[in-house]
């Protein structure tokens, strides 16, 4: 199995293969067994977007969502990916949702509660986002959804932090590449990422939150109160750290030499700020 199938359940990757009607029928079956909800509390389940009204396609993805518990899903590639990270990390899945309408409302919504004038509410807000732009916010949201990558770190978090920061790659993925068996677990959240991982080329790019952990971590499980406890109004996408994801021991057979880090393409130096670059007599230069 290839790593970064790292913390899903085999029988949920076995799922991704089955016909559409079987794959629906299995999610929804693995919700209702485990319980799974929405953000008001509606159990989770997953349905055919070709089955869906043209008023509730009218409605917007993530204000659907909120509304009807449902998550609209076509027989996509992408999609089934989707619902396996809904599956898999369902808190933090929900979490997002939730920021999502929040935005789309502009103000703290009470989860449990549904009425008309509500809908109606999520209808023009949705309209509104869409006229106004989205947001740094559910820019964010977005990105996260669709490309994150969490790294469960049990030592040496600052350390990796840093590195990160300054894109010392050398350093990341050949001075410390065995702390990435030992201390820094990567696990794929993005369903988007996983998607570009079916036919991995040496320029795919995480976008990574670090969340410190005291013991190994199995699957998302373990993660997924952490990493939902770390979802915020105040999340920007400037937070999330880049990392080529070909880099890391045992997810490319190439980056067993060292030369493989040595395409400035891939792994780029860190562009400088502004203000280290600024000229003599204060003009500030762009970065090159």
């Amino acid at each position: 199995m290839q790593p970064w199938w790292s913390g899903f359940r085999p029988e949920l990757l076995g799922l991704l293969d089955e016909p559409f009607e079987s794959f629906l029928q299995g999610a929804n079956g693995f919700a209702k067994t485990h319980g799974l909800t929405s953000a008001r509390g509606s159990p989770l389940q997953f349905v055919a977007q070709d089955a869906l009204s043209a008023q509730d396609l009218a409605m917007g993805y993530e204000a659907f969502i909120a509304q009807a518990g449902a998550v609209p899903t076509r027989d996509l590639r992408h999609d089934r990916l989707n619902a396996l990270v809904w599956l898999s990390a369902s808190q933090s899945k929900r979490r997002l949702n939730a920021l999502h309408e929040d935005a789309l409302l502009g103000s703290s919504l009470d989860a449990q509660t549904c009425d008309t004038s509500r809908t109606k509410q999520l209808t023009t807000a949705k309209g509104a986002s869409t006229r106004g732009g989205r947001g740094a916010l559910r820019d964010a949201l977005t990105l996260l959804d669709e490309n994150l990558m969490v790294i469960a770190c049990r030592a040496q978090g600052p350390e990796l932090k840093a590195l990160l920061e300054g894109h010392d790659w050398q350093a990341l993925f050949w001075q410390f590449r065995a702390h990435w068996q030992n201390q820094w677990q990567p696990f794929v959240f993005g369903h988007a990422l996983l998607e570009k991982l079916d036919a991995p080329f040496k320029a795919i790019t995480a976008h990574c939150l670090l969340l410190y952990v005291h013991k190994p971590v199995a699957s998302w499980q373990d993660l997924d109160d952490m990493l939902c406890a770390q979802l915020g109004p105040d999340l920007r996408s400037s937070q999330l750290l880049a990392l080529p994801v070909m880099g890391l021991a045992g997810w490319c057979p190439e980056n067993t030499r060292r030369d493989f880090y040595f395409d400035p393409k891939v792994f780029r130096p860190r562009r400088p700020l502004a203000a280290e670059v600024e000229a003599p007599g204060g003009l500030g230069q762009g970065p090159g």
